[in-house]
């Protein structure tokens, strides 16, 4: 499942639990909804991939914008990423 927000400001230094930083839109994800859906890795566990891409520009999407818009989007405005792969077991 992905989970995109975006449109985070630059000087957002931590996101809390269940809240956007003010500002921030969602992207409706590939289950269907605008909002967080946290990881569930079942028994045999799950590998998650963490992007977190630096834009030259605020996307100016609406809130639950279509997941493909929100890429290119993305796509066309990135200047930098960074990413982490993390596993996870229940």
């Amino acid at each position: 499942m992905y989970w995109l927000t975006f449109d985070i400001g630059p000087g957002t230094s931590a996101i809390l639990d269940g809240q956007l930083p003010p500002g921030a839109k969602q992207a409706r994800g590939s289950a269907g909804f605008d909002r967080y859906n946290a990881p569930c890795p079942g028994p045999r566990g799950h590998k998650y991939r963490i992007t977190v891409y630096a834009l030259n520009r605020v996307l100016n999407l609406p809130n639950g914008t279509s997941l493909l818009s929100a890429w290119q989007a993305i796509a066309a405005a990135t200047i930098g990423r960074g990413r982490v792969t993390v596993s996870a077991a229940s």
